[in-house]
């Protein structure tokens, strides 16, 4: 059974943190995540989760937990 993550916490709704947090507990290579709708290798830096990822500073966030 393959289970979202939403459940494993038990949550209807996951914040991006809690989302970092959770890799973290689980080792899982969040650095290595990608996000951007435009390319599988490389963050465009334009399309809409680009930028959220760069306002919510989630590779800072990743960068400081790891």
């Amino acid at each position: 059974e393959i289970l979202s993550l939403n459940d494993m916490l038990g949550k209807e709704k996951v914040s991006k943190l809690e989302v970092v947090q959770h890799g973290k507990t689980l080792r899982t290579p969040l650095g290595l995540t990608r996000s951007c709708w435009n390319d599988d290798r490389h963050p465009c830096g334009t399309c809409n989760r680009c930028r959220q990822r760069q306002e919510l500073g989630l590779d800072k966030v990743v960068t400081a937990l790891y």
